[in-house]
């Protein structure tokens, strides 16, 4: 899965009826047709309506999709909530002055930034604001975005993310702010940027000027100890930009300066810093005797020796237990000969002579074969071994614990033997994970586990499992 830190994206706006600055990065060509196009389709759908009521749709969009996303727990899609609520503060604020004017009264600029707060709403009621807060990006578009409304305001700021993240790997992917206002001092303006993360100042070196705009390279001590274990927790980000530049020509004929300050807040959500702890249940399969028996004769064809000083040792054939029975020990002949027979094959009694009796079963009992050993006359030797109903039961083998950071990757090795074993576990929310088959072979893409298997060693099965991303 890639990577763990998402980008929950927004738009936020800061007004200026002056002059717009330069943006901080080159521009894709914007067609007078893809705006107008755009355009054309917001007008059918809220044209007539004035901003106020616009505004009022707006905020019950967010506002149901705040509840549902408290109702089913969705962090991601509450986040989204927070932030496009955020957002339509700051449009309210911009607009305030034009409220009771129509969408179509506003100048293009302006239709097109409510129109994006409206869409962005929409698909937050709908459900679909994880594939938002996820981090899908058109790069291209937000330029665009930027290069047109950007005709209309001095500061803007279209998406910050990832808002989201993950203590682990939270260095691993830098936060990215897509916009203008900030940027390289040119043609008598001066930038400053400054970023606070729960009012503690990033250091100026890791705040990095790129042609989108900035990255930040943030690190886990940046949040102190807002870190919490097993629980959410979050933290304001503020990004102030200070534009100054000489002002109206009267201003630079006195040799003064005009200085505007802009911010925007965004809130940060903490996944819980504690692990995922994790035990693999394993069961293997054993036999086990039942009360059923049975005793099996076999008969031995003795020779005629005669002779003591040459005894003869005759074996039976071997003899299979059969399905689902197993011979009763090593040597499963009764000592006391109490099912065993013998009869003079001649006209001699030979029994007298029969001496070695017993029986020998193959380690796992299921053949034997039985012996006698006679040094007399011939003789019909009847020779019982006993046989044990057996069936299968499942036994457990030992549980492994093991505990793990999202996107870990943790080596587990399970019996050989095992025909079962499944993941059981708990995340740091508390929320019981599994079970996840690992034998048979289970699970799927979506499983807070996934685990792939990598052969056999000696006694060993092994499975590497790599603990999902939080989001």
């Amino acid at each position: 899965m890639t990577p763990t830190l998402r980008l929950v994206t927004f738009l936020i706006i800061a007004a200026s009826t002056s002059a717009p600055l330069r943006m901080a990065h080159s521009q894709e060509p914007v067609t007078t047709a893809v705006i107008t196009g755009g355009l054309s389709v917001a007008a059918g759908a809220i044209g007539n309506i004035t901003i106020g009521k616009i505004f009022d749709r707006i905020a019950q969009s967010i506002d149901q999709a705040s509840k549902a996303a408290t109702a089913a727990g969705n962090e991601l899609l509450g986040n989204a909530a927070i932030q496009a609520h955020e957002l339509m503060q700051q449009q309210k604020a911009l607009l305030d002055d034009e409220r009771e004017k129509t969408f179509q009264q506003l100048s293009d600029q302006r239709k097109l930034m409510i129109w994006d707060l409206y869409q962005l709403a929409d698909k937050l009621q709908t459900g679909s604001g994880d594939e938002l807060a996820k981090g899908i990006v058109d790069a291209h578009k937000l330029i665009a975005q930027i290069a047109f409304i950007g005709k209309d305001v001095e500061f803007l700021i279209v998406r910050v993310g990832p808002t989201v993240v993950e203590k682990k790997s939270l260095s691993a992917a830098p936060i990215q702010i897509f916009g203008i206002g900030f940027g390289t001092d040119y043609s008598g303006k001066h930038f400053d940027t400054q970023v606070t993360i729960g009012g503690h100042p990033i250091p100026r070196d890791r705040i990095l000027l790129k042609d989108w705009g900035i990255s930040l390279n943030l690190r886990s001590d940046d949040f102190g100890n807002a870190w919490a274990p097993n629980e959410y927790s979050h933290v304001p980000l503020l990004i102030t930009s200070t534009i100054e530049d000489a002002g109206a020509w009267w201003c630079r004929w006195a040799g003064c300066k005009n200085s505007k300050s802009f911010s925007a807040r965004y809130d940060f959500t903490l996944f819980p810093s504690g692990p995922t702890k994790l035990k693999v249940i394993q069961q293997g399969e054993e036999l086990q005797a039942t009360d059923q028996e049975q005793w099996v004769q076999f008969l031995l064809q003795l020779p005629d020796m005669n002779n003591a000083k040459h005894k003869a040792t005759t074996p039976s054939g071997p003899q299979l237990a059969g399905d689902g029975w197993r011979w009763a020990s090593d040597d499963p002949h009764d000592p006391s000969t109490l099912h065993d027979h013998c009869e003079k094959a001649g006209d001699k009694d030979a029994c007298p002579f029969v001496t070695g009796q017993h029986c020998q079963s193959t380690g796992d009992h299921t053949i034997v074969q039985c012996y006698a050993d006679n040094d007399g006359p011939p003789a019909h030797y009847l020779i019982a071994a006993k046989k044990i109903k057996v069936s299968k039961q499942k036994v457990e083998l030992a549980t492994i614990q093991l505990e793990g950071l999202p996107s870990e990757v943790k080596r587990i090795e399970i019996e050989r033997s095992a025909v079962a074993a499944w993941i059981e576990g708990i995340n740091p929310l508390g929320k019981s994970i599994g079970p996840i088959s690992l034998r048979p072979a289970g699970g799927a893409g979506s499983d807070p586990v996934i685990c792939t298997y990598s052969g056999d060693v000696a006694d060993k099965s092994i499975f590497d499992c790599r603990i999902s991303p939080a989001w």
